[in-house]
């Protein structure tokens, strides 16, 4: 019989003799993933580093221009920095979804572009403003440096004077700007960083100044027709040397923004949606329509022509147009007195209902009493005054005037009249919910306009539209 044992033995220290060399492999292998890990700087990295699905939108024009389809821009990087995959640089925590990423070889510097939503940076403290910058456009692109505010201590101020070289410091620049608080809008911009957490140089500060300034909108241009599906809005051009604004075109299934047509147009009073027809005023004061499915631009016939007056305001009941006729009252805290005219869209023919109104906006029509309801309305940090009247349009007769004031986020002397003066203007202004409403865009489904409850797309300096159903 063999001796179990001793084979047993042998069979042991065999095992021990490969299993020692493996176990020593898995832990050197666990040590330098450890020392990866806490490699100065990568506790503040992010785990979403990249948006892998962008890399298309990044087009490279030659001599170190590039063009990002996706926000509408072209810029110039320095030759000295070289262009790195988006998975081949962890982001600063909370920083999120890159859109592509430039490194400066032999340093730590990393230049990138990514989106992200408003309540992301609110984790960063404003530390120092930048150097200031203008694009090609003559957009400001003003930008400042930040700090993870939890690795800031009670001591920390804010420094006026000029930078202030931190640990953990991010350069940070939203482009576009978009006019909005709301966390849920997604917010585009560069960013300047060094990959360890450490100081960024001076030089890398230097040249993302200069990639700031070297940034031009560059939008492709598209056609609406019978067929399309997606969304319209109007813009400025964001070009000091063109004064029209564009209606920009974003097609169903695409993220890119095109522009269709340029337009002379200005924002107030607010261009209307009527039936099928965008009512807009020029620049020059005159009442035009647009036609947006078509691109078709034709005046409105039958205005009261008077020289030096414009339109302040207009309004549709039916197939009629009413309009505030005067000198130009819409800046701010103007007063002045304004003629009130009724347009039969049919017959191109106006008629004067009443001269000398002390109001500028048009809120809305009241089918029960036939009148339209006039406001005067201004507001400047957080507070807000108006006066509110009744036209009435069977005997052109004006209602004595009523006066609201009120402000928010604030202590007030009158605490239950500032309320009680928000309430009742409020209650004034969505009594007419029902018969307008205001977006931001235009909702385009194979080639018709749809009515939408949603205000707001997302889009950069959107311009508002009035619907009147």
């Amino acid at each position: 019989m063999k001796d179990e044992s001793q084979n047993t033995e042998r069979a042991s220290g065999m095992t021990h003799s490969k299993i020692l060399p493996s176990l020593i492999v898995i832990l050197l292998v666990l040590i330098g993933a450890l020392i990866l890990w806490y490699t100065p700087g990568n506790s503040q990295q992010s785990e979403l580093n990249n948006n892998s699905d962008v890399g298309s939108y990044l087009v490279d024009e030659g001599n170190n221009r590039f063009t990002f389809r996706r926000q509408s821009f072209s810029f110039t990087i320095p030759s000295t920095w070289q262009q790195i995959e988006a998975d081949s640089a962890s982001l600063p925590l909370h920083l999120e979804r890159m859109q592509f990423a430039f490194s400066k070889p032999n340093t730590l510097c990393v230049l990138a572009y990514v989106e992200t939503f408003g309540h992301a940076t609110k984790s960063y403290k404003q530390t120092s403003f930048a150097e200031k910058a203008s694009t090609n456009d003559g957009d400001q692109v003003w930008s400042s440096w930040h700090v993870l505010e939890d690795n800031l201590t009670d001591t920390f101020a804010f420094d006026w004077k000029g930078r202030q070289p931190m640990e953990g410091e991010v350069r940070i620049r939203t482009f576009p700007h978009i006019f909005t608080t709301s966390g849920e809008i997604p917010l585009y911009s560069f960013i300047l960083y060094s990959r360890d957490g450490g100081l960024v140089p001076n030089d890398c500060d230097s040249d993302f100044s200069n990639v700031l300034r070297s940034i031009n909108r560059k939008f492709e241009t598209t056609a609406i027709t019978s067929d399309s599906s997606g969304i319209a809005y109007i813009t400025a051009s964001h070009l000091r040397s063109n004064p029209l604004s564009y209606l920009m075109f974003v097609e169903e299934g695409n993220d890119v923004k095109k522009k269709a047509m340029e337009i002379d147009i200005q924002h107030n009073p607010t261009p209307t949606m009527y039936r099928d027809d965008l009512y807009f005023m020029t620049k020059g004061g005159s009442l035009r329509t647009l036609d947006p499915i078509s691109g078709n631009i034709a005046d409105v016939i039958g205005i009261k022509q008077v020289s030096g007056s414009v339109i302040n305001d207009f309004y549709f009941v039916g197939d009629t147009m009413y309009y505030l006729l005067g000198i130009n009252c819409n800046y701010y805290l103007a007063k002045c007195g304004l003629d009130l005219y009724s347009l039969d869209v049919s017959a191109q023919r106006s008629t004067l209902h009443i001269r000398n109104l002390p109001f500028r906006r048009i809120e809305g029509y009241k089918v029960n009493t036939n009148s339209l309801v006039l406001s005067w309305r201004d507001g400047d940090g957080g507070c807000v005054w108006a006066n509110v009247a009744e036209m009435f349009l069977d005997d052109n007769v004006i209602s004595e005037a009523n006066s609201y004031s009120h402000c928010s986020g604030m202590d007030h002397k009158d605490t239950e009249e500032n309320d009680k003066n928000r309430d009742e203007l409020n209650a004034i202004m969505g009594q007419f919910a029902k018969q307008k409403f205001t977006s931001d865009y235009l909702l385009i489904r194979d080639g018709e306009i749809v009515l939408t409850e949603d205000d707001f797309a997302g889009e950069d300096s959107m311009w508002s539209i009035r619907f009147i159903r």
